[in-house]
């Protein structure tokens, strides 16, 4: 650019980069501010400009901002090659402009920051089926967020595949909290030891979010069945070594993972039997195709209501509020030390927004404590978990522990 263009740009009280010479066009620009007013009121090195060159920045802060034809919000923030070079002239021109909207003939525009997280729908994708007890706990959340947001929140299911369909959905999706990804424990601390050769490692992919609920598994039973307590379901055990089958929803999954644990506690060997729809699963208990599995509250409610199954005990440290009348492993005479639990949360591709995943935390710790939620939870015998997402990690650092050494005990191996 000549200079005789550096000099009529001046005079027009445009703008120029002295380092290239160009005058500097501002225009719309295609991505929201995102920043805090704080942050934009006074950037590093923009204190104590000229008074225009503060009303610019207040304007930033009122949830506008001036942006170049490159798209970058540099002025606003003090780092546009023009920014800091303005004169006063350009600075008055330039407000008094923006704000008696006589902008076509100079291409300057205000731009709308977008807002606060969510602008726009939000989808929660999740690795279970259609009526389980984590897809309906997620549909609730999606109406109670659609609320607190006044935006659609979306569900789709993507079961199947030990969870990896639903988490190849999502991995490559922006970090924007815009998408978000149901998975239970088991997704975070057992595929990496499951799918050893595949290099899996969930939460290097994913970074927790928040957390939904925790549901105990209790050992279910025909109700006809020979076996009347855990002391008997043990002693079978051991006096016909790998004879006594236990069924689950499949290798890996918490009834799998629960019945290594049930044996590697009790030193006992039974035969595991994997179904692939958890209805089948508990007919063929009630028929005695199995002589046990784990269950939780509301995928065996059908056949528990219906006279098919009845529960030994729960594999947890204390009984259930609604099922009383069952006792614990311990008190059954089963291995003291067994817990059978799984517990359910958002993830998001790694790299969100520190401030979206925080609000989202709060948001749905929001939904959860609300009275028909929690009513929900109560029949389910959910527990409620308000995890921060450091904690989530560390919960399923703790499983990854229990979960490592039964995969190696058993050579289990899904590739």
């Amino acid at each position: 650019m000549g200079r005789n263009h550096h000099a009529h740009a001046l005079e027009m009280g445009q703008p120029v980069d002295k380092a290239s010479e160009r005058p500097c066009h501002f225009t719309k620009s295609p991505s929201p501010l995102v920043e805090s007013s704080a942050t934009v009121a006074h950037p590093p090195g923009t204190k104590n400009l000229h008074p225009e060159m503060e009303l610019v920045l207040a304007i930033g802060a009122a949830g506008f901002r001036v942006v170049d034809a490159h798209g970058a919000a540099a002025l606003v923030h003090g780092h546009h090659p023009c920014g800091l070079d303005m004169t006063r002239r350009t600075l008055m021109y330039l407000n008094t402009k923006l704000f008696f909207g006589a902008l076509a003939p100079f291409a300057v525009h205000v731009v709308q920051a977008e807002g606060t997280f969510p602008s726009r729908p939000v989808t929660l994708i999740t690795a279970f089926a259609p009526g389980s007890g984590p897809d309906a706990v997620l549909r609730l959340l999606a109406e109670k967020l659609g609320k607190l947001w006044n935006q659609r929140v979306l569900v789709e299911n993507k079961p199947g595949g030990a969870g990896f369909i639903a988490m190849d959905a999502v991995k490559r999706d922006s970090p924007d909290g815009y998408t978000l990804l149901q998975l239970d424990s088991e997704h975070l601390a057992a595929l990496p030891y499951l799918y050893k050769s595949r290099g899996v490692q969930t939460l290097k992919t994913f970074e927790p979010v928040a957390a939904l609920f925790r549901t105990p598994f209790l050992v279910a039973v025909a109700s006809d069945s020979k076996l009347k307590s855990m002391s008997d379901l043990v002693a079978a055990a051991r006096a016909q070594p790998g004879e006594v089958t236990f069924g689950s929803w499949g290798v890996g999954s918490p009834g799998h993972l629960g019945g290594e644990q049930l044996e590697s506690l009790a030193g006992v060997d039974m035969h595991h039997v994997p179904y692939r729809e958890v209805s089948q699963l508990f007919m063929s208990v009630g028929a005695h195709d199995v002589a046990w599995s784990f269950s939780s509250v509301p995928s065996s409610q059908g056949a528990y209501k219906a006279g098919k199954l009845r529960y030994l005990a729960v594999a947890a440290p204390e009984r259930l509020s609604q099922l009383p009348e069952v006792p614990t492993v311990a008190e059954a005479g089963g291995p003291a030390g067994l817990d059978v639990n799984s517990f359910v949360v958002l993830v998001a591709p790694r790299g969100l927004p520190a401030a979206v995943r925080d609000k989202v935390n709060a948001d749905v710790k929001k939904a959860l404590a609300e009275p028909d939620v929690k009513a929900r939870f109560e029949a389910y015998a959910f527990e409620s978990i308000a995890w921060t997402p450091a904690e989530i990690e560390q919960q399923a650092a703790l499983k990854a522990k229990v979960y490592s050494e039964l995969v190696q005990r058993k050579k289990m191996n899904l590739e």
